[in-house]
């Protein structure tokens, strides 16, 4: 029976995830980039790559706390906390944001700045309210949100032809989702006040924010990085390329929250399910990746005809990465419950580390190529060192509760 429901949850999860991004990044952005130029589409995805830094690894920080610690509350009969932390949060994400997007795309205007700041607190809002789902298991209403976060994007695409404001695309997206979610969740009712666990609590969310920036920074560095280096053509390039490696992030990614989701109900995790996790990950990623190179030349060839030429000289290195490192990912689940945060800390900032040096060092040789090597390099560390730390500290033990 449990068996059952994890299967129906994680078919749920993937079907969640793979909705919205199929159709924004397979219907609409295929328009879109040949609307722009190649460096108007270049500051499209780093203007994209620096909220989600920011909003998605606020908004997910604060859902992955609540969701370890909700168990904690209930058995002390305590509420508050969380929501002085979002408003914290909120803050925070507006100044970071801001910063950001001027520092790096100066041709921006004010009526930009506004909506995209708008996009970054709807994505930290919606981050941690569907947190209620995953308390509840009700992956049900997961899949629901990402309906309506697809049709959103689809209205607001219709609305950018109108407007000639791209930022239209998300900004209703993300609207529609906060719609459901705000419609469907309680937990933004929660006392805004300080209980007796918020120390605990603020501690716990710190280690996790570190965590959370570290991961967040290695997914989007690559845009991060390029963009000063290269510009917004290399970054369009980069991205066409990476397009079809990213979308076997959408079986293997939304299985790591579901596995968390699961696991923070457990006391254990055996060394025979650590290797049976690693294999489906293997598995589904060798499978993945030469689907990849069959397909890559005729679908980007008809998606983005205008990037495929370049693109595909850099699509089998990247998604070789990418595959790693979702499947590190993966594992990143069982590290992030049954280790101490410290080794949360080190592997990703030992990843981010050599990620930075190796791709930039590379770079200066090999350009793109090299800059894509550096970053092969780094994941096949990360996965390397999570599995060795694995049997290093023996993670068959009782799960640790903050």
């Amino acid at each position: 029976m449990i068996r059952n429901r994890i299967i129906k949850d994680g078919f749920l999860t993937i079907i969640s995830r793979v909705i919205p991004i199929f159709i924004l990044q397979y219907i609409i952005h295929p328009f879109l980039g040949e609307s722009l130029s190649q460096v108007e589409y270049g500051n499209v995805i780093t203007a994209i790559a620096l909220i989600n830094l920011s909003a998605l690894t606020l908004g997910n920080v604060l859902n992955n706390s609540r969701l370890i610690l909700q168990k904690k509350y209930i058995n002390e009969r305590l509420e508050g906390d969380f929501n002085v932390v979002l408003s914290i949060f909120l803050v925070i994400n507006i100044v970071v944001v801001t910063s950001l997007l001027y520092l790096y795309i100066d041709v921006l205007e004010l009526t930009n700045y506004v909506i995209l700041v708008v996009i970054s607190i709807l994505i930290l809002v919606i981050g941690y309210l569907t947190v209620e789902f995953r308390i509840d298991l009700n992956y049900d209403k997961i899949a629901i949100d990402s309906l309506f976060l697809s049709a959103g994007y689809i209205l607001g695409y219709f609305i950018y032809l109108w407007t000639d404001y791209w930022e239209m695309i998300y900004l209703i997206g993300f609207l529609t989702s906060a719609i459901y979610v705000l419609s469907n969740t309680r937990i933004l009712k929660d006392s805004i006040k300080i209980t007796r666990l918020f120390r605990s609590t603020s501690n716990q969310i710190s280690a996790l924010l570190i965590s959370g920036l570290l991961v967040s920074a290695g997914t989007y560095l690559d845009k991060i990085l390029l963009y000063p280096l290269l510009g917004g053509e290399a970054v369009a390039t980069y991205y066409v390329a990476s397009l079809l490696g990213k979308s076997i992030g959408l079986l293997l990614g939304p299985l790591s929250g579901l596995l968390l989701s699961y696991l923070t109900k457990e006391d254990h995790f055996s060394n025979t399910k650590f290797i049976r996790l690693l294999c489906i990950g293997l598995l589904i990623g060798g499978v993945g990746y030469i689907t990849v190179l069959i397909l890559d030349q005729p679908i980007l060839n008809y998606l983005y005809p205008k990037y495929a030429v370049t693109a595909l000289d850099y699509t089998a290195i990247i998604t070789l990465s990418l595959i790693i490192l979702i499947i590190s990912n993966l594992l990143n689940a069982v590290v992030l419950n049954f280790l101490d945060f410290k080794w949360q800390i080190f592997i990703n900032g030992s990843y981010l580390f050599i990620y930075m040096v190796g791709s930039v060092a590379l770079f200066n040789y090999y350009s793109l190529f090299g800059f894509c090597l550096g970053i092969l390099f780094a994941s096949l560390f990360k996965l390397v060192f999570m599995i060795f730390l694995f049997y290093k500290k023996n993670i068959d033990i009782s799960l640790v509760k903050m």
